[in-house]
């Protein structure tokens, strides 16, 4: 007989025992025997089924160590917009549940079960950050996982427990469309005369993303054409980038003689010869936008609120696959991206077209 088995209050039987790996010890704890004989029968086969398990942490390296690591990693493999989301992510959430623990108290199943339920539970969190905060864990097990640093069974019951979160199409559309009223609204309170109306009025009108808008220049709008090019953006941290987010994202958006007319005065009037057509970081733009939006006393939404309302509004006018082809390029979307999302509401009976 072994010495290490023992029984525990519910009577069922456990292996408990110090395991030495690479020179240090590790407690071995193994449960859910129904019988002494069982337990002492499986006894060297579960220790060593323990040990190949285990054998990673050997080191015990610390959280912020392998999280130091990832996000190095991560700057080589993204844009730096995308990595400045996933510390954040970092630093907002997991590390106030992590920070200054080895990975062996990271990677516990039972806890992330917990983590996972509490997340779930959570109200000051809606779907999409809550699977945002989901998927950069699970990009960072599996970055432990390569470097070897937790085996691939670990890596494996993580993404049984950690799944994205998700948010139905129907949620997503009732919150993220913007009803005409509201923007009639908006524009009444802005001075027409003002750079501010010209601004978010075309802000409005081309829907493109907001560092794309805060990225057009001069010689972006055509006025031979009436189009708008997107072939820059600015980042958060200022940076003026030729580098779009994908390649759908180089297009050309035509404009009405309405809106030309209007950029084309507030060009002249402002002497502009080159340069960018608004001056502003993200921050100044968005906090202009709610000051506009409380004064209209309409709910204050996010800018690319007004990108989804753009869509939603040209999938309206789609009559066939021609049609949403069209808006899905000058959107700068893929055609299933743009049919999936947004042209849900068209009628059904569109289908007997094509069969």
């Amino acid at each position: 007989m072994h010495k290490g088995i023992y029984q525990a209050k519910d009577g069922k039987w456990f292996i408990s025992v110090k395991v030495k790996i690479n020179g240090s010890y590790h407690t071995c704890t193994i449960r859910g025997f129904d019988t002494k004989k069982e337990a002492d029968e499986k006894y060297d086969y579960e220790i060593e089924k323990w040990r190949m398990h285990h054998h990673y942490f050997a080191n015990d390296t610390m959280y912020e160590v392998a999280v130091k690591e990832f996000l190095d990693y991560r700057g080589k493999q993204v844009r730096k917009e995308s990595l400045r989301k996933e510390k954040t992510q970092f630093h907002s959430y997991w590390d106030n549940i992590f920070m200054g623990q080895p990975l062996t108290s990271v990677f516990v199943q039972k806890r992330l079960k917990i983590i996972y339920q509490d997340l779930e539970r959570n109200t000051n969190l809606n779907q999409n950050k809550k699977s945002l905060l989901v998927r950069v864990f699970l990009d960072f097990t599996n970055f432990c996982y390569l470097t070897k640093r937790i085996p691939n069974e670990v890596c494996e019951d993580v993404k049984i427990i950690m799944q994205p979160f998700k948010m139905s199409k129907i949620v997503q559309n009732e919150k993220r469309y913007i009803p005409d009223s509201d923007l009639f609204k908006l524009f009444e309170v802005i001075d027409h005369t003002s750079k501010d109306y010209v601004e978010f009025k075309l802000f409005a009108y081309l829907g493109c993303r907001i560092s794309e808008f805060l990225g057009l220049c001069v010689d972006s709008f055509d006025k031979d054409t009436n189009r708008i090019k997107i072939k820059r953006q600015l980042l958060t941290d200022g940076t003026l980038t030729a580098t779009l987010k994908t390649a759908n994202s180089y297009r050309e958006i035509p404009i009405n003689s309405e809106i030309a007319e209007m950029l084309n005065i507030y060009i002249v009037n402002n002497n502009l010869k080159e340069g960018r057509l608004f001056r502003g970081s993200h921050t100044d733009f968005k906090r202009k936008l709610r000051y506009y939006e409380a004064k209209a006393g309409i709910p204050l939404y996010a800018t690319h609120e007004y990108r989804h309302t753009k869509c939603f509004n040209l999938a309206k006018k789609c009559q066939n696959i021609s049609d949403v082809v069209y808006c899905a390029k000058i959107m700068g979307h893929s055609v299933s991206v743009f049919e999936n999302t947004y042209c849900n509401h068209l009628d059904n009976s569109l289908e007997q077209k094509f069969i």
